[in-house]
């Protein structure tokens, strides 16, 4: 005879998928939320950058990264970005390098990293009242020789709370966050004297890169509702 489960047996096998899904995500290693955001040129040089924001344990890891390399690439200076000063004190914000790759050769460097936390960082060649400024090397290839691909930073809490993505992020994304890069190589202009800048996001968020990431989003994004209703 054919078993038939009845609804209250269902919503516990349901429930118990979910919290087993829930100790799963909890349990792994790999990130729970993962998003790229695809910078949008603002000025006159064209140059592909990406940031990717992982959850790492408690903190947040920032890749900032060139794609396209092949059609155009630059010496990455600085990303900037907003956060949710409701729920983050700005000045509990830790920020650790990690890692860079200087262009072309693909050497790992250790440049500078400058973080300025202090509200309004004025402005940034054109780009100006954002709320935290990380500055990695000095500006153009001329200077110490730093023509950084890519970088890598973590920023955590200096109270060594949890920091996630939907806590750190405002929930007004217009131009969340910002990047500025010089001594721009084209097959147009190979001379490398242009510099630009590109901004992110409009009014929607970008789709996390993973399967657990768009979980947490989809509950963030219920939570985000429910604030902006309230």
């Amino acid at each position: 005879m054919k078993k038939i489960h009845s609804c209250s047996t269902v919503s516990r096998l349901l429930a118990l998928s979910i919290a087993a899904a829930g100790w799963l995500a909890s349990s792994m290693s790999a990130s729970a939320v993962d998003f790229t955001f695809d910078m949008t040129n603002v000025g006159t040089q064209n140059v592909s950058v990406q940031v990717n924001v992982l959850q790492l344990g408690n903190d947040l890891r920032f890749t900032v990264d060139q794609s396209d390399t092949d059609i155009s690439f630059a010496d990455l200076q600085g990303v900037l970005f907003h956060i949710n000063e409701a729920i983050i004190d700005i000045a509990d914000l830790d920020f650790t390098f990690v890692s860079a790759v200087e262009n072309i050769t693909g050497n790992a460097i250790t440049p500078p990293i400058t973080p300025d936390v202090s509200l309004n960082t004025g402005n940034f060649q054109g780009l100006k009242d954002y709320d935290v400024l990380v500055q990695f090397g000095s500006m153009g290839i001329g200077n110490n020789g730093d023509d950084i691909k890519s970088i890598m930073f973590d920023v955590s809490l200096l109270s060594g709370g949890f920091l996630d993505l939907f806590t750190f992020m405002p929930v007004n994304m217009d131009k969340f966050m910002a990047v500025r890069f010089t001594s721009v190589w084209s097959q147009s202009d190979p001379t490398r004297q242009g510099s630009g800048k590109g901004e992110c996001c409009g009014t929607t968020i970008p789709e996390p890169s993973s399967t657990m990431g768009l979980l947490a989003f989809a509950v963030g994004g219920l939570l985000w509702r429910r604030r902006l209703t309230s």
